[in-house]
Parts: C-alpha cells; structure tokens; sequence
C-alpha cells in the first residue's frame, strides 16, 4: 500500500508489462501478440497491457506511468497512477508494432518530471502483421487460394490396400518456423509443425514468396478417415505461433479428393488407351500425339468375378485443367458375354476435343446390377501430356449465313469466297482448302497457300462453283501442313441456295427489245430476235429451254418449244430468232408468254425459271387497199330481162383489203354506178364515177375509186314493126344503134340461146348493104339481112 509520505527520491523496482491474451509459450520471445488481440480488437485502440500494481508505498497516485517500445522516443501510452493499489490498463496502439523484430516493452514511472523508475526485465513480443497464406485473391472459389496442397502420387492416384505411408506437401506465402499445419482428410485431424530450418525463424517476417514444407501421412491416419464414400477428402490450414490463422475468409485450404481403397474391395481402375493393340502403353499418361485426331479409349476389365454378364458400367470422365473449367463426360456400357459365356472388355469413347493438353484425367465408375450399385471402382488418374494435332474451326464461307449461301447477294455474283483462319498458327503453315461439292467445276481444288499475317487465307470460289452447285449440299473443309505433317479441320456443311423461280433479280426476256406489255407482230422486221440479258452465273456450258405459249385462232392453248434442255451457247446472255410466222397464226389481241429457263446444274429437274415476259399482241397488219383509180371502160350492155352468162370484158374487176381484221366488208357509195360482192369484185352498172368502201370487224374503213364507163342499157320493143318504124321509136326514146360491137357485147354476155322468141331490129344501118338492115334471128340464133319494109320485127336499141 502506497502512502502520502512516499520518498521522493527513491528507483523503484518495478515488474515488467503484460499483454493480456498474448500467447505463450513462443520461440524466440516471452510471449507472440495475435493480431486478435492487436489490429482487431473491436474499439481500434490495440493490444491491452496490464501493469500490477508495484510494491505498497512506492508510488503515488499523481505519478505517471508511461509505457514504452526500446528504440523509440514516443511513448505507446501514458496515463496518472490513480489508485496506486490497482493494477493499471495501457493500450499499444494499432501500427506501433514492428513484425521484423523483437518489440521489447517496458514502462517507466515519472514523479515531478523525473524518472524515479523502470520496469525489469524488458518484455519480448514478436508479432507478424501478415496472416499465414496472405489474402485469399479468388473468393470466388472455395478454399484459400494461397494455401497450396501437393499429394503425393501414391495418395493422388487413389490409395489402395498396399499403401503405407507418403509425403504431403503444403506450399504458401508467409510461412514461417514453427508454423503449426493442420491436415484434416474426412473430419480426422493431423498436425505437423515447420521445423526452425524449414521456413525463415522469428523474427523474420517471412515473404511473399511461397514456402513449400512436406511431411508424411501415413496408413494409420487414412485408416481413421475411411468412410463409406469410398473417398478420402483434404484440405488444410496454417496457424504461426502467436495462432494467427490464415485469411479469416477462407481459414482452409481447397480440398482434394482422392479414391480410397484401403480395403481393396473396390473394382479395378480404367485403363486409358490412345490407340488399339498397344499393350505396352502406360495408362498414366494420355500422349496427344499418339492420339491424333482419334477417340480416347476408356477400358473396363472384367475379369473381377463379381462381374457377370449384363452388369452395367454406369461411369464418368474428368479433365480438370488449371483455370478452366472441368469437363465431364459421361461413361455407359454393358458387360457382355461372347459365344463361349467369356465376358468380353468394356471399351468406352471419349470424343477428341475432351481431352485437353496439359489436363489431369479423372475416370471412375459404378457398377449397376438391375438398377442397384454393386460398388464403385478405382479413380483411373492420368496425366495428358504432348501436344496433339492443333484445334482447326471449319472454314468460313464468306457472305453465307449458317452455311447457306445466297448467289444473288450482291457480293456472290461474281462468286464466293471460302476463309481459312488457324488460331495460334505458325511461321511456314500452309493450307489448302478441300470443297467437296458437284463433280467439275463443283469441286474446285486449290493448292497449298501460306497463311496471311491476321491467320487467314483466302481461296475463290468463281461463279462456275456456284452455278454447279446451285441447290446442292456441299462439304467445306481444309489441310493444315505444319513441319511436315498433315492436319484434317473440321466440316461445313454447306449449300448453295437454289434461285427462286422468277426471282426478280434475274434479267426478263424480251422480243426486239420490246420492254413493254404490248407487241405489234405486222410491224417486226425480219430477222426479230428474241433476247435474254446475262444471267447471273452464266456459264458456256449450260443448258435450258424456251418456249412460247399462246392461243391460236380459235382461242385454243397454243405452244412453240424453241429450246428443250438444249445448250444455251456462250452468252453473254441468249439470243435466238423470233417465231414471226408463228406468231401470225395467234389470236388477235390475245397474250403470248416468253419461258425462259436454265439448267445450272446441268439437270432439267432443277431448272431455275427465268421471270416470264407476257405480251398483248396485235397480229393484223393496218387495214389498206390499193388507191389507184378503178376503170372500168369496157362496152357493156345491160339488161335484166335475159340471164347473165358471163361479166362483160373491162366492166368488173376485183381488189380486195389487206391487213385489218376479218371479216372484210365492202360496199358502193352508188351501186347504181357500180356495185360490188363479198369479194371485193365491183361491176360497173352505169357511166359515173363512185368509190368503193372496205371495213373491218374492228370498224375502220378504206376506200377508192371507181371509173366506169361506156355502159349501155338495152332497151327492147316487143311490137313487130319495119325498120324505119324502130328506127322512130329509137328516136323517141333517146336511143341509139346496136352496133355490131354491141350485139357481140350481148351474145358474149347472154348467149345466143337467151330466152327470146321474135326477131328485133337492131337499128343500125352499118350492119347490112344499101338495100338490107340487120335484125336478131330468134330462130336460127343469129345475125340476119332483111328488107327495111319488112314489118315482121321488133326493135332494139341502147339507151345511156
């Protein structure tokens, strides 16, 4: 107990600091200070020292008691005595600790300014500021990232009834001496603790660089840890010895899992093999080279007498490859017997692209007996080493979309473009792209090219390529050459889409040029062609047809097969003669159709239809009928009172229309002038001039001229008279002689025999001699002499 008298002067012996909750015992120092007690406890203020009170009348309550680090001027703490039979309460603060050496601790007491003692001997405390294993960087895991587990292969590769003992290695940063590792495998614990030579002594911090120690685990600790899974499960954990634990986010490490089999009654591990017939290849190791472009084997042996025939391999493949993903793949087959009831291997596959350089290979299975797991297998573990044949992708084929490749894209035209891109290649790489397509131009084939400096190459598929494929399915695919050797890529399907019918991309055909609906057949000159313009992907060699269709006069469906699967020559385009005459036989105002089709393959089934031209045509030249003036100037006598027999010479002639369409209808302006029959024949009737009109069905009309000239009637007196008495009568009606010209006129228009039965005057005084005139002779037929006073004749003559 202190007391108010206290000597002023006097040292005082004083017992050295404590840290409350400091660990003890430590290598190196009297205690270690935890960071849970230091940098984390919940007011901030750091570690808690306790100071016991010094001995009973030593110090006063106005004396001050300063805590201190050796080798530092600023006090850690400070504080009055107060109760002098208390013990006292100091803080180190946060950050005053030095990690790389021993902080020796001490305090002293201050009276009147003076230092009247210190506390003896000085306390020792190592403390690490960094955690064992740093900070887990990948909380996106399970486990510390940092805290590294290396297991030997005797317990990697599964542990069987043979294993003994075998080492453990345990790899991270900040590890230091008497580090205390702790091993947990299914919930059972070992620990193991880092020799003073193992890892750097206190007070080395230790590094960033990562420690690696190792240790042995033997039989008896796995025997502990057998559980029915079958599998044995590590992980660990790191505390230095002030039990600073690693990073409080993820304490342990990543477990592994191993296959346990200490018993031995689990079925025999997998056996891989790259190829068939190679006994001597070692399961371990998965060669990439050795395995090409082929499937892994995975082989079940079924020696094992509990196997029977029928038992179902029920198993599952791993590859696990540092930052990627684990690829899993599932393994099914079924024990089978041969004839003589030995049960035969179960060889199972695993695709190429599964197996991964540089991956650790994991198989296991189960074996199913009616549904029910009979027991669980061995873990087949493996390495995948060497580099197998590089990851060709297909080809491209440019301007497609997923492989369809439409001709008619502007960018297709002139043809396509098949893209070679090898990932990661190399300096003397080359490739040679393989179309495996339509025989001929189909199927181009290229030579070896080197690749460009962005990993392509590019090889043309021309516009024959296409044509040949046009419809079709073909195959894509490329040989990479790299140091000699010879790699396949995968396939593209591919196809060439078939061009639609009537796609409007394709050029209409035409006849003379003639862009519009309608065609005026009179009007095309001889030598008319019918034109196509270049199709695309026109090529020598193509055939196809083209046809006309239409109706003919009578309105029936009419066809002209031009071209039937024919060639089409060598273009550009098509060019063939109109079938003028032909179109004349159509109907009038009727359409007509222009088909056009091509062959691109070759093969009349997948003709392609061009777009159809479809006209209205006109096949009727213009009505017309020759103009000239019509003369009909031959002597001609009229009458209706005998029967024509024949058209008098130079009174008709016959001129019909051409052109126009029928029927053709004619007609007189003045039929009593000159008249005209169905046949366009007009007889002059009377002296005048009129026209002649022709119409066609559709209304129009033409016309001409007609002269007629030197027509006569003839006029006939029935009463028997004499000469001079018809001669009279002649001059009452205004008549004149018939002539000898005339009566030939009426016998060659009538005929001798005409239906007469008196004899006629005939007025004229030319005829017959001085003493006689001539009269018709309706007995004998014939011209006749008589005496002018005969009264036994009536009379004719001709009236104009």
């Amino acid at each position: 107990m202190a007391t108010p008298n206290s000597p002023q002067n006097t040292t005082l012996a004083l017992a050295p600091p404590f840290v409350q909750g400091a660990t003890i015992p430590v290598i190196g120092a009297h205690i270690g200070i935890p960071l849970a007690i230091s940098n984390l406890v919940p007011d901030g203020l750091g570690a808690r020292v306790r100071i016991d009170p010094p001995q009973a009348g030593t110090v006063d309550p106005s004396d001050t008691i300063v805590l201190m680090l050796k080798g530092e001027l600023a006090p850690l703490d400070s504080k009055l005595v107060g109760n002098p039979n208390a013990p006292i309460e100091m803080r180190i603060p946060v950050g005053r600790l030095n990690h790389a050496r021993v902080n020796e601790l001490y305090y002293d007491i201050i009276r009147n300014s003076q230092n009247v003692g210190s506390s003896t001997p000085m306390l020792e405390a190592l403390f690490n500021m960094i955690r064992p294993g740093l900070k887990d960087v990948r909380p996106d895991i399970v486990g510390h990232s940092e805290l590294g587990m290396t297991l030997a292969d005797e317990i990697k590769n599964g542990v069987g009834p043979g294993f003994v003992s075998a080492q453990v290695c345990f790899t991270y940063p900040y590890c230091r001496a008497y580090d205390t590792i702790t091993l947990k495998c299914n919930g059972e614990i070992a620990t193991f603790k880092v020799g003073a030579n193992e890892a750097p002594q206190p007070p080395d911090p230790g590094s960033a660089a990562p420690t690696t120690v190792c240790f042995t685990v033997d039989r008896a600790f796995l025997d502990k840890a057998i559980r029915p899974s079958g599998t044995l499960d590590f992980s660990y954990t790191a505390t230095d010895q002030y039990l600073n634990t690693p990073d409080p986010d993820a304490v342990w490490s990543t477990s592994q899992t191993v296959d346990e089999n200490l018993a031995g009654k689990r079925f025999a591990a997998m056996i891989y093999r790259e190829r068939s017939n190679d006994p001597n290849d070692p399961s371990e190791i998965i060669d990439l080279e050795l395995l090409g472009k082929n499937q892994l084997q995975v082989i079940v042996l079924t020696n094992d007498p509990r196997l029977l025939a029928g038992d179902v391999i029920d198993g599952t493949y791993t590859a696990s490859a540092e930052g990627k993903p684990d690829i899993v793949v599932p393994l099914r087959g079924v024990v089978e017997a041969d004839e003589f009831g030995q049960k035969k291997v179960v060889i199972l596959w695993v695709d190429n692209d599964k197996v991964i350089a540089g991956s650790t290979v994991k198989s296991v299975y189960a074996v199913l007996r009616n549904g029910t797991s009979i027991g669980q297998s061995v873990a087949a573990m493996a390495r995948v080493v060497g580099e197998g044949g590089p990851d060709l992708l297909r080809p491209r084929l440019q301007k497609s979309v997923a492989g369809v490749l439409d001709s008619l894209n502007p960018s297709n035209l002139k043809g396509a473009n098949g893209q070679v891109e090898v990932l990661g290649f190399r300096g003397g790489d080359e490739v040679k792209l393989i179309v495996e397509g339509a025989l001929g131009a189909g199927s181009p084939v290229f030579d070896f090219k080197p690749l460009n400096t962005a990993s392509r190459a590019n090889f043309p598929l021309n516009s024959a390529c296409l044509a040949a494929n046009m419809g079709k399915y073909l195959k894509l695919r490329y040989i990479l050459r790299r140091n000699g050797k010879l790699y396949d890529s995968q396939v593209l399907d591919a196809s060439v889409k078939r061009i639609a019918d009537y796609d409007p991309a394709l050029p209409v055909p035409t006849i003379n040029m003639e862009t519009g609906s309608a065609l005026d057949i009179p009007k095309l000159p001889q030598g008319t062609k019918a034109q196509v313009e270049e199709w695309a992907h026109q090529q020598d060699d193509q055939s196809g047809s083209l046809k006309y269709e239409g109706f003919d006069k009578n309105g029936v469906p009419v066809v002209f097969q031009d071209l039937i699967d024919q060639p089409l020559g060598a273009g550009p385009g098509l060019q063939r003669d109109a079938p003028l005459e032909w179109f004349k036989t159509l109907q009038n105002k009727s359409t007509v159709k222009m088909i056009v089709s091509v062959n691109y393959d070759g093969q009349p089934t997948s003709r392609v239809v061009l777009p159809i031209r479809e006209y209205l045509i006109n096949t009727t030249e213009e009505l017309a009928i020759e103009q000239k003036t019509m003369m009909l100037t031959g002597l001609t006598v009229k009458t209706n009172v005998f029967p024509l027999l024949r058209d008098s010479p130079g009174n008709t002639e016959k001129r019909n229309a051409t052109g126009g369409e029928l029927p053709i209808k004619y007609r007189s302006l003045n039929s009593n002038i000159a008249s005209v029959d169905a046949d366009g024949k007009v007889t002059g009737n009377s002296d005048g001039d009129t026209r002649i009109e022709a119409e066609d069905k559709t209304g129009k009309v033409v016309a001409y001229s007609v002269s007629v000239r030197n027509v006569s009637q003839l006029a006939i007196n029935n009463t028997p008279q004499t000469f001079n008495s018809a001669v009279y009568w002649m001059s009452q009606v205004r008549g004149t002689p018939v002539t000898a010209a005339a009566y030939n006129n009426i016998i060659w228009m009538y005929g001798q025999w005409m239906p007469i039965y008196k004899h006629y005057w005939l007025c004229d005084q030319q005829i017959c001699g001085i003493n006689s005139r001539a009269f018709f002779h309706h007995e004998y037929r014939s011209l006749y002499c008589a005496d002018p006073n005969a009264d036994f004749a009536g009379a004719w003559c001709l009236i104009r």
